[in-house]
């Protein structure tokens, strides 16, 4: 593994879910990605020559969708950790 990319999973920061609002999370130690939020819903704003921009996506669901519509076409197959090793619902059949 690129070693920038193996210092990146091990710190936290791409590994868990942080849910709340930058300065309100519901975990500790997630300043680095409140900042990476905040910074890119400014980006994203400025872009979009709006006031306000939302970039969290709701759920897991919804954050696996995107990544299958940005790397998949239909039929096409994928390989995942069963929900025991913590894959996620939306990877299995049903």
């Amino acid at each position: 593994m690129n070693p920038k990319a193996e210092a990146l999973l091990s710190s936290g920061i791409g590994s868990r879910p942080s849910p709340g609002y930058p300065g309100a999370k519901y975990e500790m130690d997630t300043e680095a990605i409140e900042e990476i939020e905040v910074i890119t819903a400014q980006i994203c704003a400025e872009v979009f020559e709006a006031d306000f921009c939302e970039i969290r996506v709701p759920a897991g669901a919804i954050a696996n969708l995107y990544g299958f519509m940005a790397t998949c076409k239909p039929r096409d197959t994928i390989i995942v950790p069963p929900t025991s090793l913590g894959g996620h619902v939306t990877h299995r059949d049903a």
